[in-house]
């Protein structure tokens, strides 16, 4: 019984995410957390984001946090990109090294200026008009195990 407990438990738990994922009223574009799929380094970005297994300084921390042990010093990374539409990208993250590990802490933010808003019964501009902003924000955690292994 406790065994099964634990199981469903952890089945939920896996499936979490899920519904972050799920369009929620059926409407086109209101799938949640896109704004993490934009690049925050131009240096990824430019290798077509395949970047994952290459990615040895700060900016591991958002492809591959296993990227982060081979640190010798600690450091600070800023980035800022302006989108079409008046869409504004912002990225800072900052790690510590204490020669074994490296740790790190980071944040995203995406923001738009104000858009008018449009409704279907209305066919048109309402004179209405809102922003949008998402926030991520994270830490990580970078150990380089042997010369071959990292996590």
């Amino acid at each position: 019984m406790k065994k099964n407990i634990i199981l469903i438990l952890a089945l939920a738990v896996m499936l979490l995410p899920l519904c972050v994922q799920a369009k929620p009223f059926g409407k086109t574009g209101t799938v949640g957390m896109q704004f993490l799929k934009l690049g925050v380094d131009a240096r990824a970005i430019g290798m077509g984001e395949a970047y994952t297994a290459v990615s040895d300084d700060i900016s591991s921390v958002y492809w591959n946090p296993a990227g982060l042990a081979p640190a010798f010093q600690n450091q600070v990374f800023v980035s800022h990109t302006n989108w079409v539409a008046d869409i504004m990208h912002e990225f800072v993250a900052a790690t510590y090294t204490n020669g074994v590990s490296t740790f790190a802490a980071y944040g995203s933010v995406l923001h738009m200026d104000k858009l008018d808003v449009t409704e279907e019964e209305v066919f048109g501009p309402t004179g209405e008009t809102f922003t949008n902003s998402n926030i991520a924000l994270g830490l990580s955690y970078g150990q380089q195990f042997t010369d071959k292994f990292s996590a």
